[in-house]
């Protein structure tokens, strides 16, 4: 179920990661800013003394303290953006590689194969629904096989019986013909279906 490999592509969906990763951005954007409106509104009946160029300063807390971090928030926002926006991309990866084989296996069955079997990366979401579709197909080969099975049984009993119908019933032997090929029929649809026997 579980194999490690070198990741090649980080982008798997690229429209999908691009969402959630400016999701993660912009919720960090607005509790930056909502930190700093509580910053300073607690902090706007204080007062605060800097001293800068040889001067001393003595102003609100808000007003010296929104200088600093108006030019020190542009840091935060890049730095901390930039390391929010590669974890995000990471856990994204985490959603959408299994989405990505899902999708796949999907076309796969949709084209009548059902050997295609789901695998994910340890630490991928969706490990259980992987199982479940993986037990799926396998059942469903083994049942389109038996089908198979029942119906050559039922093709090689219908042929010799065919002999034993003689040319006086007609039309039992035009409904026997009839049978024969929707049996032959049956069988065609059964091996179109690619099954781990026959893969």
């Amino acid at each position: 179920m579980f194999f490690k490999t070198k990741r090649k592509n980080f982008f798997i969906n690229k429209e999908m990661q691009g969402r959630y990763m400016m999701k993660v951005f912009i919720i960090f954007a607005i509790c930056l800013a909502v930190m700093m409106l509580i910053f300073n509104g607690m902090s706007a009946d204080t007062l605060s003394i800097s001293y800068e160029d040889y001067e001393l300063i003595l102003d609100s807390s808000p007003n010296v303290l929104w200088k600093k971090m108006a030019s020190s928030i542009w840091i935060v926002a890049i730095f901390g953006g930039g390391v929010l926006l590669t974890s995000s991309m990471f856990l994204t990866h985490k959603l959408a590689g299994p989405m990505f084989r899902f999708e796949k296996c999907l076309k796969s069955m949709k084209e009548k194969d059902l050997t295609d079997h789901i695998k994910l990366r340890l630490g991928d979401e969706g490990t259980e629904l992987a199982e479940h579709i993986n037990e799926f197909n396998h059942m469903l080969g083994a049942e389109f096989e038996k089908m198979k099975d029942v119906s050559d049984r039922i093709h090689q009993d219908l042929i010799l019986l065919k002999e034993k119908i003689d040319d006086s019933h007609v039309e039992e032997k035009k409904r026997f013909i009839k049978l024969c090929e929707d049996c032959d029929l049956l069988n065609n649809l059964l091996i179109a279906f690619k099954t781990e026997k026959r893969a």
